[in-house]
């Protein structure tokens, strides 16, 4: 998901350099292919969800 929206607002930044409706338009980009990445790997997030709870429970 990070990788997903930092590569996204990467790219939106890189194309709207100097604009400010540029960059908040990669900005909007960029955390709308991190909504895509997380649908896209739900079931992946599912499986993984539980665990991170687990651990966090764990180590806190």
């Amino acid at each position: 998901v990070s990788v997903g929206a930092g590569a996204g607002a990467g790219a939106g930044a890189g194309a709207g350099a100097g604009a400010g409706a540029g960059a908040g338009a990669g900005a909007g980009a960029g955390a709308g292919a991190g909504v895509a990445v997380v649908v896209a790997n739900r079931k992946l997030l599912l499986a993984i969800l539980p665990a991170v709870s687990y651990a966090t429970t764990w180590y806190s």
